[in-house]
């Protein structure tokens, strides 16, 4: 198994440094990647005036977990991944040439892998959806979330303290313990 980390998930993760321990701690075991096409990204809405510049900012100083970024260069056909972004963007205009670039380009690689089973983190819900179609098993911080309360690794009220924190920095929406232990989460996620 491999974990891909894109950038909205690094974005929501910045919002509160003791869910992105939990997180750490969830992941850390288990074999991460994170692309150059996500700090590419992030560089990017960090440098601009975007309402996620100040958690951008954040995000890059906290990636020493992920370990060094993947050279993307050569790796996938542009063109292929020109077309799972637009497949994801959903017709709508994108924000900024990168957006769900990284989770294209995770895409198009994660349809390559047959060793490992590649899971992606996102908060993008398009991502979510067309990565279904590449491979890959897709998780919300907020569905991770569920998992480690399903599992008994997380407290169901520590989940909703990390809920309502997102939801505070503009990231997520209200849940409820019972949401975390069941699992029924409405949509979730901010890309």
């Amino acid at each position: 198994m491999v974990w891909f980390i894109d950038t909205s998930s690094l974005v929501t993760l910045a919002a509160d440094d003791a869910l992105r321990a939990a997180v750490e701690r969830e992941l850390g075991h288990q074999r991460r990647a994170l692309l150059d096409v996500v700090v590419d990204e992030l560089e990017f809405l960090a440098a601009g005036n975007s309402d996620a510049r100040d958690l951008a900012e954040a995000a890059l100083e906290q990636l020493a977990w992920l370990g060094e970024p993947v050279d993307t260069t050569d790796m996938t056909d542009s063109q292929h991944v020109l077309a799972i972004q637009e497949v994801v963007r959903g017709g709508r205009p994108l924000k900024h040439e990168r957006e769900h670039w990284a989770e294209s380009m995770i895409m198009s690689m994660a349809g390559r892998l047959t060793m490992v089973r590649p899971q992606i983190l996102t908060e993008d819900y398009g991502a979510r959806v067309e990565s279904l179609n590449h491979g890959l098993t897709p998780f919300s911080v907020h569905k991770l979330l569920s998992i480690m309360v399903k599992s008994g690794k997380l407290d169901a009220s520590d989940a909703v303290a990390y809920a309502d924190s997102l939801k505070a920095a503009g990231r997520g929406q209200d849940y409820t313990a019972q949401d975390f232990m069941t699992g029924r989460l409405r949509r979730v996620g901010h890309p």
